[in-house]
């Protein structure tokens, strides 16, 4: 069994985040005082329910999503992990808090709370789960011309997000405006209520469900085009960890792995999905998608990379005495079984074959890629 999980569920990323929300709170207030709909007059008594030093912290809601991802995981293979040795089950994390109370809570739930060991190198040495820190060509150009399709596309639509808000709290433009950057920020506050447990009830019911689509296809545009296929160093990044994984299943297939379990972030997960050729679009994603372009992509944050997102391998012996070494593997996506891409006729795809399908992506040179003076 090979995993990599993002961290689940969290409070606002960063402390700059955190500090947007508390600055417009007397817009939010404002609005509060304007409107005459009872059921939002909450907003004239808005504090920001998140602080600004447990940013980035897992949530307890964040916690049971591992806990309960674990429960489910080891009822599923109980064999494959009715009993933890150091030497055949591995477990990995980044250096941040996140990942390395995913990793014990999801491992708790595993092994009955029995204290297991968790690995993790440095920030700037982790090839594995963040490479994108670790190499200097994706660090330079990470954020180039990657927020232009979103960027326009917003532009284009904020002012019907504003109009719509005003709309949904009854108050006429001509008593008070406000601008699209504001409902981003409500969105985004909807959002981390939504993974803390707090609800619908609060900024995500001034949002129309209109908006809701745009602004969730327009965040997923900045994320597709600065950690998934547009640019092939965006992926190539995940080579350590595609040739860490193949590595592993070589490993037990000679019984010397049971499992190598990983958790890492959405800037490790999007890569690696990306560098299997999951979710690959024909056509990529841009600021002139019609509405049923945007609702026909394959392509989805919510799918590749949302809190607790993982990606696992399972091998299975298929060895018999007329097809001995018959080792085959199975691709699941968010605990949900897909084929991979190139191997469709079988959601079991036989592991030489799979060697085969990504030799020129376990070939490319991590060293040469990212540090090259040339």
């Amino acid at each position: 069994m090979n995993l990599l999980s993002r961290h689940g569920s969290r409070e606002p990323t960063n402390a700059k985040t955190v500090s947007k929300f508390i600055e417009r709170t007397a817009v939010v207030r404002q609005l509060g005082n304007l409107t005459k709909i009872e059921r939002f007059k909450w907003l004239k008594d808005y504090t920001c329910p998140y602080g600004l030093d447990s940013a980035g912290e897992l949530t307890d809601a964040g916690l049971k999503e591992l806990y309960d991802m674990g429960l489910r995981f080891g009822n599923k293979y109980r064999k494959l992990f009715d009993h933890y040795d150091p030497m055949l089950h591995k477990a990995s994390c980044t250096q941040i808090d996140r990942a390395a109370m995913s990793g014990a809570s999801f491992t708790a739930a595993l092994w009955d709370h029995k204290p297991i060991a968790l690995m993790s190198a440095t920030k700037d040495n982790d090839r594995l789960l963040r490479p994108f820190q670790c190499c200097d060509a994706y660090a330079k150009i990470s954020k180039d011309n990657v927020t232009f399709e979103g960027d326009r596309l917003f532009d284009r639509l904020k002012n019907q997000f504003a109009s719509d808000t005003m709309d949904i709290l009854g108050i006429k433009s001509a008593d008070y405006s406000i601008d699209g950057e504001l409902i981003d920020s409500f969105y985004s506050e909807c959002t981390y209520d939504i993974s803390a447990g707090l609800g619908t009830g609060r900024f995500c019911s001034l949002i129309s469900d209109k908006t809701f689509f745009w602004i969730d296809y327009i965040g997923d545009t900045k994320e597709y085009y600065m950690k998934s296929f547009p640019r092939e160093i965006n992926w190539q990044i995940a080579q350590p960890l595609l040739l860490d994984f193949f590595n592993s299943i070589e490993k037990s297939i000679a019984g010397k792995e049971k499992s190598n379990l990983r958790f890492a972030h959405a800037e490790t997960v999007m890569p690696f999905a990306a560098i299997l050729g999951l979710q690959k679009e024909e056509k990529e994603l841009t600021a002139d998608f019609t509405e049923k372009q945007v609702e026909e992509r394959k392509w989805k944050g919510s799918l590749v990379s949302p809190f607790a997102a993982n990606i696992a391998m399972v091998t299975y012996n298929c060895s018999t005495s007329t097809t001995p070494r018959d080792y085959r593997v199975q691709l699941l996506q968010n605990e949900m079984p897909i084929n991979f891409p190139g191997c469709a006729d079988s959601s079991l795809c036989p592991f030489n074959v799979l060697k085969k399908l990504y030799s020129s992506q376990l070939a490319i040179n991590f060293d040469k890629l990212c540090f090259s003076t040339q």
